[in-house]
């Protein structure tokens, strides 16, 4: 079945995932010198922690590492990057309550544990894909224009799309938004539906507060650069005149 694949600032491509790879493997060997486009491309596929019970992309994860580097081969080495989950309840039992215990396991681990795993990795592979759109947050640690993110659906960003719809406390809200922001920064999203594709472009446009005002400051800085170019030319013609 093919994916609905999203572009480079969520503009809209229709593609499937071995021609995502493909597109991706041609623009790493013409972009760069001779040296490089001889050499097999490097893929990271960041799979889920088993011990969250995902089983679903768990096998998302086992099969791209499978297809990847059998039907691509010649091109590239894919390897599954599955970090083991630290457990912090035996140093913080104060929690009490098991479940208590668990959400700490996975918010460290999630947010602190694999960034930081990620970031001793990060310069031995030449494209990242991160298998579950719940793990985004992850792109923030990888080098820009590397990193593509498997979206499956949007009900983990439902608190900040549709806050009167689904509250949540500011804790998840929080981590919510820096996933979202992961998201967004990725190089490519592809979604395993149609309908979810349609979403991610429907949302994509509600930037937050900081995108906004860092667009309002490369507006402002861009309209003082053209001023001064303008009135640099009018010096010039000005000169030429009086020649």
């Amino acid at each position: 079945m093919a994916d609905a694949m999203v572009g480079p600032a969520f503009s809209g491509y229709r593609r499937t995932s071995s021609e995502l790879m493909a597109t991706t493997i041609s623009q790493l060997r013409t972009g760069g010198t001779d040296k490089r486009a001889s050499r097999t491309i490097r893929v990271a596929i960041l799979c889920d922690y088993r011990e969250e019970g995902w089983p679903s992309m768990d096998l998302v994860g086992d099969m791209l590492v499978q297809h990847l580097n059998s039907d691509h081969a010649e091109a590239v080495v894919a390897d599954a990057v599955v970090p083991v989950m630290p457990h912090l309840r035996g140093s913080i039992g104060v929690l009490g309550r098991r479940s208590r215990a668990r959400t700490a396991d996975r918010a460290f681990a999630r947010f602190w544990h694999y960034p930081s795993e990620l970031r001793r990795i990060r310069n031995q592979y030449d494209v990242f894909h991160i298998v579950d759109h719940s793990y985004a947050h992850l792109v923030l640690d990888l080098p820009p224009g590397r990193a593509v993110v498997t979206c499956h659906d949007l009900d983990a960003f439902h608190c900040l799309l549709e806050p009167g719809k689904e509250p949540r406390s500011l804790p998840f809200r929080l981590m919510t938004h820096r996933i979202l922001r992961g998201l967004r920064r990725a190089a490519w999203v592809t979604c395993d539906s149609e309908s979810t594709r349609r979403a991610v472009l429907e949302h994509q446009p509600h930037h937050d507060d900081r995108d906004r005002r860092n667009q309002q400051s490369d507006m402002k800085r861009r309209s003082v650069i053209r001023e001064k170019q303008r009135q640099l030319g009018r010096i010039r013609d000005l000169r030429r005149f009086r020649q």
